[in-house]
């Protein structure tokens, strides 16, 4: 994470610094412009793109096959003629 500025000018918001993440693995980057460099605008940030970009997790309590397929895998074996 860095933090760029102070720019000069300032953009046409009053934007003078520039908040940057950088996830190194996916070589994503997320960037905002804010007016301040206060504790808050940092933690409002980080916030914004860890929590809102995350869900909770929940079992479907179904296998990938009955997701991909609709039914259940049947064996051979399990197959009464």
């Amino acid at each position: 994470m860095d933090l760029i500025g102070k720019i000069y000018p300032a953009s046409s918001k009053q934007h003078y610094f520039i908040i940057v993440a950088t996830n190194y693995f996916t070589k994503w980057v997320e960037a905002k412009p804010v007016k301040s460099t206060t504790s808050q605008e940092i933690i409002t940030f980080i916030e914004e793109q860890n929590i809102q970009r995350t869900s909770k997790r929940e079992a479907t309590g179904m296998t990938p096959y009955a997701l991909s397929y609709g039914c259940d895998a049947i064996l051979p074996m399990e197959i009464v003629v």
